[in-house]
């Protein structure tokens, strides 16, 4: 049972965390379907979205946090800690919490909300759309933690592992940065474990398991 509650502990923040943002912050609920209804765009993170937009993320996000739930539950009702790829989320190595992170998505709207939330807790977050981009940001500063897509259009092709690549790139010079893939499920599974032979710290699909790997205060 106490490997049941270090697990409940390692997830007990980043659940609570994203539930309180997700409950609390503008806009919710009558608000969000009114403005649905007449079109308008917000600003999340630096990005304008339409509210179809800012829903779906929500909606996905509320799923998360449901299927994470669901899952330590059914741990805690077998009395035993599930088997490590029957869980997604983790607890984290004991490191340094993170104040600043370089996210690599070539297409940063998706991730609004996510950002939006570490903003609210005081993490700088850099995001670039390329490989190319990101590997001259690391050259000019350190980051506490680096957050990449698996698959990104770079250039005028599209890269289905770019995200393993960038890992490689960053490895060969930097042996110590978290390095967390963020990506659709199909792309962990597919590349999940060569990512994690080549230097990922975390390989995930879960945004509640993205924000425990982070290791935030």
């Amino acid at each position: 049972m106490e490997s049941v509650a270090k697990l409940v502990d390692a997830v007990a923040w980043p659940l609570l965390a994203l539930f309180l943002f997700l409950w609390f912050r503008e806009p919710v609920g009558r608000v969000l379907e009114s403005a649905v209804s007449r079109k308008v765009t917000v600003e999340v993170a630096g990005n304008k979205l339409t509210m179809e937009e800012v829903n779906e993320q929500q909606r996905s996000l509320i799923a998360d946090l449901q299927e994470q739930v669901a899952r330590i539950q059914q741990v805690v009702a077998a009395g035993s800690p599930a088997k490590r790829d029957e869980i997604t989320v983790t607890a984290p190595k004991a490191r340094a919490e993170a104040r600043s992170i370089l996210w690599v998505d070539d297409n940063p709207r998706n991730n609004s909300q996510l950002v939006a939330h570490l903003q609210d807790r005081h993490v700088e977050v850099v995001t670039v759309t390329s490989t190319k981009a990101a590997l001259e940001a690391l050259s000019q500063r350190h980051f506490d933690r680096i957050i990449s897509d698996m698959g990104r259009r770079e250039g005028l092709l599209t890269n289905r592992h770019a995200g393993l690549d960038f890992v490689r790139a960053v490895r060969s010079q930097d042996r110590d940065t978290p390095i967390i893939i963020f990506a659709s499920s199909n792309a962990v599974e597919q590349y999940g474990e060569k990512a994690r032979q080549a230097g990922a710290t975390e390989v995930t699909a879960s945004a509640t398991s993205l924000l425990s790997a982070l290791a935030l205060g």
